[in-house]
């Protein structure tokens, strides 16, 4: 063959694989969430005794999301029986973990069984904005990092919350204080949000932050401002394997509980499908490497609490997926069209159109250059002359 001939081939297979691509920046089917939810959930299913109380966290955040999906259909969709059945199976796999969590561990269960003892609190809507203009814009504590201090002390204060509406004033002062990031800072939202989630709790978070002259929703605006910024300057990190892939989904899933939907993007879902197993259904390290809690120093921890199972199956990091997953799904059969195939109309609809017209340009561009550049080789014969390229 030519080498004109194989320039015009390899320009029209990068066309042709640009037609059939699918850019980071467009949203994936809500047939592909609700697969990864589905493998997700097998994957709790088939360890379900093996399962800790902090799973529960993801499938109350599930169950939420499920049930407001469900009642926006409201049995006029295709997608109502799929949804029905499986916010039963979120429920029902909540109510096994729970007594399986509550007999294997009692003492922890009766400190924060109470946290996960219901679906977490979620607006209605996704739509509030964030205002990165009121990000404090550093932190005290590396995102990555959140000490065993650090984690006795809020779960002290989220236990709190859940058991009675207790509300000490060194928890309101920990829980709500500015200048932390990472797990600290989503343990700071998470405190919010059940104040939301258990009855009179918010009224009393509202009245306490009013007595420190601060709004209590420009608080929930600025921590997950905050989040926001840390996902945006963390993005290019996470997709190199073994930099915080579980923190970063967890901020993704806490922040969009308050509706805040600019955590909500599409190239961070395409990551996140990415670290999904396929075999198993679980989450797990982006580059295969196993957990391992130990450290130079004890005292640091880069997960709340984390344990592995089959195949290299991270449970908290699964739990969290299961949960930003949901919220995923909400916001693709709620809140965009088309629901079932395809990706949801953005402003940028016609980007691939143009690139898929210079592409063809650019091919023509090739061949006619080449059919210049190449010189035309005469080629004698008794009977007669001829051009052979």
């Amino acid at each position: 063959m030519k080498p004109a001939a194989y320039l015009v081939i390899i320009c029209c297979s990068c066309v042709i694989g640009t037609i059939f691509s699918t850019p980071s920046d467009e949203w994936p089917a809500a047939e592909t969430v609700y697969r990864a939810i589905d493998g997700v959930l097998s994957f709790f299913e088939r360890n379900r005794n093996s399962l800790v109380l902090d799973v529960l966290a993801g499938i109350r955040v599930a169950e939420k999301q499920l049930n407001l999906t469900k009642k926006f259909l409201d049995n006029d969709d295709s997608w109502s029986s799929n949804i029905s059945s499986m916010f039963d199976r979120v429920r029902a796999l909540g109510e096994l973990v729970f007594n399986v969590a509550k007999n294997a561990s009692s003492r922890y269960f009766a400190k924060m069984g109470g946290v996960v003892v219901r679906p977490f609190y979620a607006t209605s809507s996704l739509d509030r904005p964030v205002d990165v203009d009121s990000a404090w814009k550093s932190a005290h504590v590396p995102p990555e990092v959140m000490t065993t201090k650090m984690s006795y002390q809020s779960d002290r204060c989220l236990s709190a919350i859940a058991n009675g509406c207790r509300i000490e004033d060194a928890c309101w002062k920990t829980m709500t204080s500015y200048g932390v990031s990472g797990y600290a800072l989503t343990h700071e939202v998470l405190y919010l949000i059940l104040g939301h989630t258990f009855d009179g709790c918010f009224s009393k978070m509202k009245t306490l932050s009013q007595d420190d002259g601060v709004d209590i929703d420009r608080m929930e605006t600025v921590l997950c401002s905050n989040v926001y910024l840390e996902m945006v300057e963390a993005y290019p990190r996470w997709i190199e394997p073994g930099m915080g892939e579980d923190l970063f989904m967890e901020q993704g899933m806490i922040c969009s509980l308050l509706g805040f939907g600019d955590v909500l993007k599409p190239e961070w879902l395409h990551f996140m499908l990415r670290l999904q197993r396929n075999d198993t259904g679980c989450f797990g390290p982006s580059d295969g490497r196993h957990f391992h809690s130990g450290s130079a120093n004890e005292s640091r921890r880069t997960r709340r609490a984390e344990k592995e199972l089959e195949h290299n199956c991270m449970v908290h990091m699964s739990s969290v997926g299961l949960g930003l997953l949901s919220v995923y799904l909400r916001r693709l059969l709620t809140l965009e069209t088309p629901t079932t195939t395809g990706s949801p109309v953005s402003d940028d609809s016609n980007t691939l159109l143009w690139i898929i017209v210079y592409s063809i340009f650019g091919c023509l561009a090739v061949v006619v250059l080449t059919a210049v550049m190449v010189r035309p080789k005469v080629c004698f014969s008794r009977s007669k002359a001829k051009i052979v390229l």
